[in-house]
């Protein structure tokens, strides 16, 4: 009996190229790690970034898994889905590392709205927003996995600010005084 199990292509390939306990074939014929590079990235143009948040989370012990149901790119928890709830809704964001400014051909269009939401939504799991920034160079070449030499990550926890959470920490060190007329 051959079972199936269904993975993302981000941890396909890691397993291929980050571990190499893993085999992908194409007519019964073994894909090399070059050819599956190929592969992935024609499919998918922003795969080489992806590929990076998932290698870069991967190696920090986190388990990295879709985020599609709650609008994210991954989800990160800190063992295994199956004993863990997520900590972390990861959205990426591939930045020019020489002027800083996000690539708008590479990056999904959010609104201040739709980060609101975004957070309501999370924050009501649970989980907190991390933005991964994908520094890439103007000149990087995706064309073989030798650009993730080249490809650096910076994180970023979004949290909402309470007021009423601040004032009441406020409160135990100050004191105010008023005086009438």
């Amino acid at each position: 009996m051959t079972e199936k199990y269904v993975i993302f292509p981000e941890e396909a390939f890691f397993l291929v190229y980050g571990i190499g306990c893993l085999t992908v074939k194409q007519d019964q014929e073994e894909l090399s790690t070059s050819a599956l590079w190929s592969k992935m990235c024609q499919s998918d143009p922003n795969f080489p970034f992806r590929y990076a948040v998932y290698h870069h989370f991967r190696s920090k012990g986190w388990v990295p898994r879709s985020g599609l149901k709650y609008g994210a790119d991954f989800l990160l928890y800190r063992r295994s889905p199956a004993l863990f709830h997520a900590s972390y809704a990861v959205m990426l964001q591939v930045v020019n590392k020489e002027s800083l400014e996000p690539s708008p051909s590479k990056n999904r269009e959010l609104t201040w709205s739709d980060l609101a939401a975004m957070d309501r939504v999370i924050n009501h799991v649970a989980k907190e927003v991390m933005f991964c920034h994908v520094l890439v160079p103007s000149t990087l070449d995706t064309s073989t996995s030798d650009c993730l030499r080249s490809i650096q990550m910076q994180e970023m926890v979004m949290t909402r600010w309470v007021s009423s959470r601040e004032r009441e920490g406020a409160e135990k060190h100050f004191v105010h005084e008023f005086e009438f007329p």
